[in-house]
C-alpha cells in the first residue's frame, strides 16, 4: 500500500472539526490510518501533528471557493513532522480545498508532503458561481 522507501513515514490524519468529533466519539481519518499503518508491512507511525488553529465553517454547502476560502490558514503542524515524509489521510475529497491546506501546514512546518490517501471522492453539490 505505501511505496517502498517510505519507512518510517509519519501518516498524519486530517483534523475533524470539534462538532464533529463531538458528534462522532473518533476521528474516521486516524481510524483508517492506523488500519493502513498495520496493514502496510511498513513501519509508519500515526502522528496526530496536524491540527486547526481557528474555527472553520462546515463545508457541505459550500462552493469551491468558499471552501479554499474557509481554510486558508485554518491548519497548523507541530514540529514532529519536519524533516520527515509525511502522507496526509482524509476520509472524503469534494474540492481538494482540506488537502490542499493540510499540505501547506506540513510543508511550513518543514515536513516532506509525499502524498495523501482518501477513501472516498464526492461531487460538489453546489454548483460553482461564475
Amino acid at each position: 500500500m505505501i511505496a517502498e522507501g517510505l519507512e518510517g513515514a509519519l501518516l498524519v490524519p486530517v483534523p475533524s472539526s470539534i462538532e464533529n468529533y463531538k458528534k462522532r466519539g473518533f476521528r474516521p481519518t486516524k481510524v483508517l490510518a492506523k488500519r493502513v499503518s498495520r496493514l502496510s508491512g511498513h513501519v509508519c507511525l500515526v502522528s496526530d501533528s496536524l491540527g486547526f488553529r481557528r474555527k472553520v465553517e462546515d463545508q457541505a454547502h459550500l462552493d469551491s471557493d468558499s471552501r479554499r476560502k474557509n481554510l486558508s490558514g485554518s491548519m497548523a503542524a507541530d514540529s514532529r513532522v519536519a524533516g520527515r515524509p509525511v502522507i496526509l489521510f482524509d476520509d472524503v475529497v469534494t474540492t481538494g480545498s482540506t488537502i490542499l491546506e493540510a499540505g501547506r501546514a506540513i510543508s511550513s512546518e518543514g515536513g516532506i508532503l509525499v502524498g495523501f490517501l482518501a477513501f472516498a471522492e464526492t461531487i460538489l453539490k453546489t454548483p460553482p458561481k461564475n
